[in-house]
């Protein structure tokens, strides 16, 4: 059985931790339906920030594992970057399948051709979001909490100027499934980082 780790760059925010525990789930979901044998598995680089640990809590979703370097024989997706310094350590682009990312290309070389998926949207959180719609993959309310938080935390609630329509709507589309307010879920969530300082300004 292949092992494949899902992995977002190092001191890692909302958004990259959120969006590879989202993107395992999916491509777990996906490999179970194909019949492969084959395991994502959602780790970190750094310790989880305060409002990930929050929405985790409250929605009682498993933290991922921390690791320093690439395991013995895994292979790699990489999520919310795609530049080798941000990185986990031991990375060899031989054992790279995939990078799913809002940024800017950084130079990353592969032998051989790998599945990329960089759209230039507000966040990674929305780009994993929209590919459970397109896969056809029912998403979970604790995992849609996870990634509307991902999304909200990154465009600032909206706000910010990188934040697109396509943003917009995959929080709309959330915040409906989950019958909640995304401004105020939002407020919430950066509350949580303590702080007036630390809020959005309305």
């Amino acid at each position: 059985m292949s092992s494949i780790i899902v992995v977002g760059h190092k001191n890692p925010d909302n958004d990259a931790i959120s969006a590879a525990v989202g993107y395992a789930y999916l491509k777990n979901e996906l490999a179970r339906r194909a019949g492969e044998e084959a395991v994502f598995e959602p780790v970190r680089l750094g310790p989880l920030p305060p409002e990930t640990e929050w929405i985790m809590g409250e929605r009682g979703i498993e933290q991922p594992r921390l690791i320093e370097s690439v395991p013995e024989g895994a292979k790699v997706i990489l999520v919310d970057h795609n530049e080798m310094l941000q990185s986990v350590d031991g990375l060899n682009t031989d054992d790279l399948v995939e990078v799913v990312d809002h940024h800017r290309l950084g130079g990353l070389t592969t032998a051989q051709p790998i599945r990329v998926n960089v759209k230039p949207v507000g966040s990674t959180a929305a780009i994993v979001a929209r590919e459970f719609e397109i896969e056809g993959v029912e998403l979970p309310e604790s995992i849609a909490a996870l990634l509307l938080g991902a999304m909200l935390t990154d465009t600032v609630i909206m706000k910010s100027p990188t934040c697109t329509p396509v943003d917009v709507d995959q929080v709309n589309f959330l915040a409906d499934k989950l019958g909640i307010d995304a401004v105020e879920y939002g407020m919430d969530i950066f509350r949580t980082r303590g702080g007036e300082d630390k809020m959005p300004i309305a």
